[in-house]
């Protein structure tokens, strides 16, 4: 018996419901961490995988990790340098990157978590972006937050296929509040929603868009909006099961298929050129 029988002995049971998976829409094959498999056996991956490469096992599955303030400092001075040779190549060339961003909402008594998590996603990286060209800014829900943290959305709140809160205006007010603090370019980089019902994709369009236009009516100094996505893509480990896109994807085929939403944000970029 090997190890990884010793460890989890239905280990053939998983394998075997693996390759059932490969039948449903969210497909055999997993990104990141799969949450089918027994965690001793996890555990003993990241083991094997840490002697095998000499380091911490920990360190190894950074979706097991949390956040590790060290290894945000050795990435963002890696971007300082990378931004530092590419000004002294291409002086001319804008130079940023992009933060996946919550719209924190606190009640009252929970200003004080509110800004510590806006903190820890955002102001955190200022010292480190302050001489970017510009922002890309990723948004897809809101966060209520309390005395003790960011709460779980409202037993009656509308989710998304992700389990978010369905909130469309949380993307502009997240760039109203970057903007107080990063007053340069911003791009929305991702904003959509993983629903099965096309007819709510496409009120989203409209309300996110909407809130967007308005923050920059306002001054805030948005450049442009990418949507999240294209086609149906597959979704880490949830693989197709979630369905973010404006065309819809025929797997067995690769047949393409424009979805109502698609002509919606079309609209926008058709109203900007009349217009210009």
């Amino acid at each position: 018996m090997s190890k990884r029988d010793k460890y989890a002995p239905d280990y053939n049971k998983v394998v075997a419901d693996m390759m059932k998976a490969g039948k449903r829409k969210e497909g055999g094959v997993q990104v990141g961490q799969n949450n089918g498999l027994n965690m001793k056996t996890i555990i003993l991956g990241m083991f094997e995988q840490g002697r095998a490469f000499h380091t911490s096992p920990f360190r190894i599955n950074s979706f097991l990790k949390p956040r590790d303030e060290k290894t945000e400092r050795f990435v963002m001075e890696a971007h300082i340098a990378a931004r530092k040779a590419i000004k002294e190549l291409l002086p001319d060339t804008k130079v940023g990157l992009t933060l996946s961003l919550f719209d924190y909402q606190p009640t009252e008594g929970g200003e004080g978590q509110a800004a510590k998590l806006w903190h820890e996603d955002f102001g955190w990286y200022l010292p480190y972006i302050k001489d970017d060209d510009f922002l890309g800014v990723q948004n897809y829900s809101r966060k209520i937050v309390d005395e003790n943290g960011a709460r779980e959305p409202a037993f009656d709140a509308p989710l998304t296929q992700m389990g978010y809160e369905d909130y469309p205006s949380s993307i502009g007010n997240v760039l109203r509040k970057v903007a107080k603090e990063f007053p340069k370019e911003l791009l929305v980089t991702e904003n959509g929603i993983g629903t099965a019902d096309d007819n709510r994709r496409c009120a989203f369009i409209r309300e996110a868009f909407a809130s967007v236009t308005d923050a920059k009516c306002d001054g805030v100094p948005v450049s442009g909006y990418l949507h999240w996505s294209l086609l149906d893509n597959f979704e880490w480990q949830a693989g197709y099961g979630k369905t973010f896109g404006l065309i819809a994807v025929d797997r067995a085929t690769q047949t393409r298929h424009p979805k109502d939403s698609l002509k919606v944000l079309g609209s926008f970029a058709e109203c900007k050129e009349k217009n210009e």
